[in-house]
């Protein structure tokens, strides 16, 4: 058998086949018998040996291919997730972002946002205008990183929940006009809202010619307040207003 046809005929190997555990072992005694005779030349023996190797090669790829045999780095299977130690910090989703105060005049509709200190405040205000003749009104929403009803002898404060906080409400609340910095006009309520081991103080004061549309808006301002912790002590909440709110 010329070179050419052998290496055709191992070349037209289409497999998959059953695989012979013995033919080797017949190959190699075949081989042996080849060297040990006299006065042959050494080609074939070579061919024997190339022959040897591409049915081994064969062998070993028609075992993969079938199954048979199973090469460690061929695992597909996933490789397993470390879990995080309890030492690796890892980001908050709900960490709610560092936002600021609306400004002076006309401010558009937005979320807008305050980080807190205990015993820090600040305030915002809408302004209703109609003219002269009738004057104006106006809403304060103050915010309050403190004990909100400390001394507090009127009403019993009712729960309420806003943005996930079950915190406690009040109305009408009194204090005294001025206290804080802060301006009062007419009635008035106060939110306590519990944010970890520190609570947010919400004041929404109104004039008593606001319509109930007007305090419902700013109601909702206050439903939109998200917080949580900030700092050794603070307080960090994002809401959302509508356009027109500002801090004087």
């Amino acid at each position: 058998m010329t070179d050419e046809r052998l290496f055709e005929r191992l070349a037209a190997h289409a497999g998959p086949a059953d695989i012979d555990s013995g033919f080797e072992d017949r190959l190699y005694v075949l081989l042996q018998q080849e060297m040990n005779r006299s006065g042959r030349s050494a080609r074939p023996m070579l061919l024997l040996v190339a022959a040897l190797l591409a049915i081994l090669t064969i062998s070993a790829a028609v075992a993969v291919g079938s199954g048979v045999v199973e090469l460690p780095w061929l695992d597909e299977s996933p490789t397993p997730t470390v879990a995080p130690t309890p030492d690796s910090p890892e980001p908050s989703a709900s960490m709610l972002p560092g936002l600021g105060m609306p400004g002076r005049g006309g401010n558009p509709a937005g979320v807008y946002g305050w980080n807190g200190p205990l015993g820090a405040s600040t305030w915002m205000h809408h302004v209703v205008a109609e003219g002269f003749a009738s004057g104006s009104r106006e809403i304060v929403i103050v915010f309050v990183n403190r004990n909100c009803f400390a001394g507090w002898t009127g009403p019993e404060p009712v729960p309420v929940t806003i943005g996930g906080l079950d915190g406690r409400y009040v109305e009408p609340y009194e204090y005294p006009p001025g206290v804080n910095g802060f301006p009062r006009f007419g009635p008035a309520g106060a939110y306590a809202l519990p944010v970890g081991d520190r609570t947010l103080c919400v004041y929404l004061s109104w004039d008593a010619a606001t319509t109930p549309e007007e305090l419902e808006a700013a109601r909702q301002v206050v439903e939109s307040i998200r917080a949580q912790p900030y700092g050794q002590d603070g307080i960090r909440i994002n809401f959302t207003l509508p356009a027109g709110w500002d801090t004087g």
